[in-house]
């Protein structure tokens, strides 16, 4: 039978000691990681847009004419096409996000390269270094 005293003996009591930190300490650090993952997303994207036009260039040749294999083809360049899109939007989304941040409006630095901004000057992980 529940009781509240059985019910009370049946929570655990909270963890006792220093509380345990997760790998980013500050937002630094945070846009630190996402500004060295940007790279390898753009380069992945691309060697990907890269394949997938190569098996399309094989489906045309292999197509023989025949109308849905030549569309297919066609949609598999799509594909390709697309990749290079995302790729490029990748790679421009510190300067995109650094503009609304901001509110400039201008794409002329971005957030993982560091510099000088009216908050004053930051290196690439977003730690303060000065006027």
């Amino acid at each position: 039978m529940l009781t509240p005293a059985t019910i009370a003996l049946s929570v655990p009591k909270p963890p006792t000691g220093a509380i345990p930190q997760g790998p980013f300490q500050t937002v630094g650090g945070l846009a630190g990681a996402v500004c060295d993952l940007i790279p390898w997303i753009f380069w992945g994207l691309i060697i990907a847009s890269i394949v997938v036009a190569l098996v399309a260039a094989y489906k045309y040749l292999t197509s023989a004419g025949d109308p849905d294999k030549v569309g297919d083809a066609s949609k598999t360049l799509l594909y390709a096409a697309v990749g290079v899109v995302v790729a490029l939007l990748a790679a421009g989304m510190p300067y995109i996000v650094n503009s609304f941040i901001s509110g400039s409006g201008g794409l002329t630095q971005s957030a993982c390269s560091g510099g000088c901004g009216p908050q004053g000057c930051f290196d690439s992980n977003g730690n303060y270094i000065g006027e």
